[in-house]
């Protein structure tokens, strides 16, 4: 029987869109959006700091070297203000996590994110609803490693077979599937997902 639900955040509970946050910094050029994105986002870096193994401020400094000049000026607003001016939710996402809530269950985050999570957490579609957070960078481990699931379990005292692990990316699920935990490959039909767990 499902007890506990433990969500992903990016592209689970909101929208994690580089091609948006360049936008909303004004970056329209083809070329500075591509480079941005290969030095920012997409860089080894950005994985690293998730990871724990790099804060945002060493993030910034290694994008800035790499950039052109006419770029500099972008690599700290788009590392440390990627959340503003909003956090995009995913639709229907809040209102099935209160309504879970309310059902019972318990709520739960695990995340690879950095260590600026528990700045721009408060403002997370639901947040005020769950239960506990596990976070990669605090730990220096990334899923799908499954030491970071267990650490999880281990932390709230759960049992992988009461739990429902909820994520978007298919090597998280299989992570999460090694570890014993029942699993949902989120597609962004909060709907669907509604469906499946109140069945």
């Amino acid at each position: 029987m499902i007890k506990n639900l433990i969500f992903d955040m990016g592209n689970t509970i909101f929208k994690w869109s580089p091609e948006d946050f360049l936008d909303a910094k004004g970056i329209t050029d083809k070329e500075d959006r591509a480079t941005l994105r290969r030095v920012i986002y997409d860089s080894p870096d950005w994985t690293l700091t998730d990871w724990g193994f790099h804060t945002e401020e060493e993030m910034a400094s290694l994008a800035e070297k790499q950039l052109p000049d006419h770029l500099k000026q972008y690599a700290r607003p788009l590392v440390f203000d990627w959340d503003k001016p909003a956090i995009l939710p995913v639709p229907g996402m809040a209102d099935l996590i209160y309504k879970a809530k309310k059902a019972g269950y318990k709520i739960y985050l695990l995340s690879n994110a950095g260590a600026r999570h528990n700045i721009y957490w408060p403002r997370m579609p639901a947040a005020d609803a769950f239960d506990g957070l596990v976070v990669s960078a605090y730990l220096k481990l990334l899923k799908p490693d499954p030491r970071i699931y267990e650490h999880l379990l281990t932390k709230f005292s759960l049992k992988a077979d009461e739990c429902l692990f909820i994520d978007d990316l298919v090597i998280n699920i299989a992570g999460a599937k090694f570890c014993g935990l029942n699993t949902y490959l989120f597609d962004g039909d909060a709907a669907k997902l509604d469906a499946f767990i109140f069945k």
